[in-house]
């Protein structure tokens, strides 16, 4: 026996797809709400500030983002030395250190930090290879901690000399 389409069949099939679709983009805005945070590394970074002797080379700059529809706190800037890729997805690190003053010199602390939607944040991290070696050897692995979520944003450094060790180059 055939189905007969009769126009209350075609009106019940419209309305059948349009909430399905009303849905879907309902599950896609509420799993897309809130804060998105993006991260950029600047690894081998200069800053030249505006005071005599805000010169740094050498630094690590990082800039977050919130591209997302709520604020959340930049609660710190750190950095976790993983000895291997094991050590990393189980997320042992054998050394982390946190940098408190990760503002550019001359300026009043950054963090903790309020981030609005739409905000930028800019954090530096000063090298100390006194106390912790070189943060260019391939495993350290930059952290920034927010309020939204207990996951940090992370991304790895790469294996590259440092400026900081580079001779000056000289104008002639």
């Amino acid at each position: 026996m055939p189905l007969e389409w009769t126009p209350e069949a075609y009106v019940a099939a419209y309305a059948a797809v349009v909430s399905t679709l009303a849905i879907a983009l309902e599950v896609r805005r509420w799993w897309t709400s809130g804060p998105q945070l993006k991260m950029r590394v600047i690894e081998d970074g200069v800053v030249i500030g505006g005071e005599p002797g805000a010169y740094e080379r050498g630094v690590v700059i990082v800039t977050v983002v919130n591209r997302g529809d709520q604020r959340t706190t930049i609660k710190g800037l750190g950095a976790q030395k993983f000895d291997s890729r094991l050590a990393r997805w189980r997320k042992k690190p054998s050394m982390s250190v946190l940098f408190p003053n990760s503002q550019h010199l001359g300026y009043p602390p950054n963090v903790p930090h309020v981030l609005e939607p739409g905000e930028e944040w800019t954090g530096i991290a000063r090298p100390r290879p006194d106390k912790i070696g070189s943060l260019r050897d391939g495993t350290w692995h930059i952290r920034v901690e927010a309020s939204h979520t207990d996951k940090p944003l992370m991304r790895r450094l790469s294996k590259k000399a440092s400026m900081a060790t580079k001779p000056e180059l000289h104008a002639k």
